[in-house]
Formats: structure tokens, C-alpha cells, sequence
């Protein structure tokens, strides 16, 4: 009922979603992309702001690549920023940046076997290696067999996905639910 309200207030169109699982989450107390004003530098907070003002015209123009290029490994190199900025890039724009929490850096590593690149700061994804996974899994992403088939469908398998001792459920793009599929 509250995202009801919340679509009504906003004029959003979509049908109001049933369930939020596979929607990548924080811990609250760490939900932060920055750190207390002391431990931080003058401008963390701009460097933020920049790399989602770049992703969203990233995503309505290959023009501004570089520039979204630039503000990732900036961001990347600032105390606070990790993992979760991946996480950030899927919340604002879900079907264009794949998010790379812990859960789905295990789906894609150990269910879809697909290495994820970590040459940026404290082993994680810089710019080339987000990129790369990116493109490359929209391409996949067309592949019939392939498990999925978006990035908003690729996070709600992870959040699914339990190891390789159960099934994957995932979602069946024709009726809109979830079904159980067997390897």
C-alpha cells in the first residue's frame, strides 16, 4: 500500500510491484556511500553526485562513456565507496547497470560461472571491468538458454539463488511469476 501511495504521489504508471525480492539491499547501518564529514574528503559528496548524474546520461548516450568512465574511478577511490556502488548504479537505472552485491557476485561466479574483474582500488571493479561485465552480459542477456534475461532478472536470481544444493527459481517472463526451474 505504500508504494501505492508512493506511484499515486510520483504519477508513476507502472503497476505497483508485488514483491521487492531480488531488489539489493544494505545493511542500514552501512547504507552510507560516504563517511563522517571528518574522515572524508571536501568533496566525496560532489564525487558522488557526479557519477549518478553521469550514469543517468550514460544511459540515454553513448556520448557521455567517457565521462561516466572518469566518475566511476573516481567514486571507486573514495572511503565508503565499494560494492554498494554498484548497488546505487542498479537502484537508479536497474535495466541498464547491473548490480554487484555479494549475492550476485555469487550467482554469476559460481552459478553462471562468469568471472567478474577486480583491478580497481582494494580489489574491486574499476570502470573497465563494470563496463565489460556489463556488455558482456547484454549480450547474453539475448541468448534463449541463458537464465536470464536482464539485469533486474539477473538480481532476483541471485537473491534466489542458494549454491548449487537447491534449485534456481527464477521468473517466468510470460506470466510474470516465479517459477522453479531444475539444471
Amino acid at each position: 500500500s505504500i508504494a501505492k501511495e508512493l506511484a499515486d504521489f510520483l504519477g508513476v504508471e507502472e503497476a505497483v510491484p508485488e514483491t521487492f525480492e531480488g531488489i539489493p539491499i544494505l545493511n542500514n547501518q552501512k547504507s552510507w556511500f560516504f563517511c563522517y564529514e571528518k574522515d572524508r574528503l571536501p568533496d566525496d559528496i560532489d564525487v558522488l553526485w557526479q557519477i549518478f548524474a553521469c550514469a543517468i546520461q550514460f544511459t540515454e548516450s553513448d556520448a557521455a562513456r567517457s565521462s561516466f568512465i572518469d566518475a566511476y574511478d573516481n567514486a571507486t577511490q573514495r572511503v565508503g565507496v565499494g560494492w554498494n556502488l554498484t548497488m546505487g548504479l542498479y537502484w537508479i537505472r536497474p535495466w541498464s547497470f547491473p548490480t554487484l552485491d555479494s549475492q550476485s557476485r555469487d550467482y554469476l561466479e559460481n552459478k553462471l560461472k562468469i568471472s567478474i574483474g577486480q583491478n580497481g582500488p582494494k580489489g574491486r571493479c574499476n570502470s573497465s571491468d563494470y563496463l565489460s561485465l556489463q556488455e558482456m552480459l547484454e549480450i547474453r542477456f539475448k541468448e534463449e538458454a541463458f537464465p536470464v534475461h536482464s539485469f533486474p532478472e539477473l538480481s532476483l536470481a541471485a537473491w534466489l539463488y542458494k549454491g548449487d544444493a537447491t534449485p534456481a527459481t527464477q521468473p517466468n517472463q510470460s506470466k510474470g511469476w516465479l517459477t522453479t526451474v531444475r539444471d
